[in-house]
């Protein structure tokens, strides 16, 4: 992916955002937009994320959320926490995590603008959990992204692993679903547009406030 070309003079020079395993903090403030739900107990499947793979799931507000619908005030992107499996990573890799408007042209509908990102936050990769097969991880964007109501916007994920064998795995869900759907991106750097919350989908719970 052409984020490749830029990865390490990006993380040499700004480390940003928050990214802490577990962190639901102020979580009693912000209202669940999107929740997949957990994985089973030490699983190990999920969708390899690495250079020509990035994975992608998409999360809408509706306007009649009765936690937003009387009040004036900006909707904001809160945290998100997802499942992943970095015990095969390699030292130093990074990961990116991304959210995006979803693209507007007649023959990618239906799939993430990665060019149009509103949010872009680069990090080492978490280390393994010493007791389960994955470890929970965090992402507060560094900078304020308002959302808004009745727009699809996607997560997602990349990572500069160059082969499957250390790729960072994102962890399905059990049985979850994610009603507006998910997208991977080829060798080609084309988007895909993957599943329709019919398949189990990667564990990741999407907060706002």
């Amino acid at each position: 992916m052409d984020w490749l070309k830029h990865i390490y003079a990006l993380f040499d020079d700004s480390i940003s955002g928050t990214f802490l395993p577990g962190d639901y903090r102020q979580a009693n403030k912000a209202t669940t937009v999107l929740d997949t739900g957990l994985p089973p107990t030490n699983s190990t499947l999920g969708e390899v994320v690495k250079g020509d793979q990035s994975i992608a799931l998409a999360f809408r507000l509706e306007k009649s959320s009765q936690h937003f619908g009387a009040s004036n005030d900006p909707i904001k992107f809160h945290f998100l926490r997802a499942a992943l499996m970095t015990k095969h990573v390699l030292p130093g890799s990074v990961l990116l995590w991304q959210i995006c408007p979803e693209t507007t042209k007649p023959n990618e509908q239906g799939v993430p603008n990665t060019t149009s990102c509103i949010a872009s936050d680069f990090f080492p990769v978490p280390p393994q959990s010493a007791t389960r097969s994955f470890v929970w991880a965090t992402w507060k964007p560094a900078n304020v992204v308002e959302i808004k109501a009745n727009q699809t916007y996607w997560v997602v994920l990349s990572s500069d692993a160059k082969r499957d064998e250390d790729a960072l795995i994102w962890i399905d869900s059990d049985k979850g679903s994610d009603p507006w759907g998910t997208a991977f991106s080829n060798e080609d750097n084309k988007w895909i547009r993957d599943r329709d919350g019919s398949l189990s989908v990667p564990s990741i719970r999407i907060l706002l406030h």
